[in-house]
């Protein structure tokens, strides 16, 4: 059979920020690599909660169908960030096309097998985690003999560049076009994404 293929930088970001200790006055900058977080705390100091958590549950999104064999839920967005995290599931014998990371990636593995083509003797099961860092390249690869669906949760930081057998980028995904992706691939399989958690708008 062969094998069904789809060009889309996966995945889904990393939620990895540098975090500072405390200096000699026991004050404390939080996500110091992140502007919009870079607010000064002191030890003792009383705080009270400016925003709270954002619950999605497992039917609030739909998946939607980006070819035969592979789907995709998109959970959270932060545009100005460029974090996009991102559910999908992948029926046996599929692959998505190489692809570059410009930023770093978490995946978690829920059920399923799959490896990367260039790597292929670490195989992702369930209860698999997965660290992929900024500048690496690969070919996610779903075996024809697996027996269930591969279901996948992927956190990603910047973009992917989608390369082609020239080792040439031929597109690009991030933050910015999965979101318009699954606007529209929702809106044409009359799909509801209101649940969808955005930031950076």
């Amino acid at each position: 059979m062969e094998r069904r293929k789809f060009i889309l930088g996966t995945a889904a970001l990393a939620l990895v920020s540098r975090f500072a200790t405390a200096d000699d006055n026991k004050k404390y900058r939080d996500f110091k690599s992140n502007p919009s977080l870079n607010s000064e705390f002191e030890i003792g100091q009383k705080l009270k909660a400016l925003s709270h958590a954002t619950h999605i549950g497992e039917n609030d999104l739909p998946y939607i169908e980006l070819t035969p064999g592979i789907k995709l839920k998109l959970l959270m967005v932060d545009l100005a960030d460029g974090l996009w995290i991102i559910q999908m599931k992948f029926e046996p014998g599929t692959e998505i096309t190489k692809h570059y990371h410009t930023g770093p990636v978490l995946a978690v593995t829920y059920s399923g097998e799959w490896y990367y083509k260039e790597y292929p003797d670490d195989r992702n099961k369930k209860g698999s985690f997965l660290y992929e860092p900024a500048h690496s390249m690969h070919t996610l690869t779903v075996p024809e003999s697996n027996s269930e669906v591969t279901d996948i949760w992927f956190a990603v930081r910047g973009a992917n560049l989608n390369i082609d057998e020239n080792d040439e980028v031929e597109s690009v995904t991030d933050a910015n076009s999965i979101f318009e992706t699954y606007k529209q691939l929702c809106s044409e399989q009359n799909l509801s994404h209101e649940k969808l958690i955005i930031y950076g708008v």
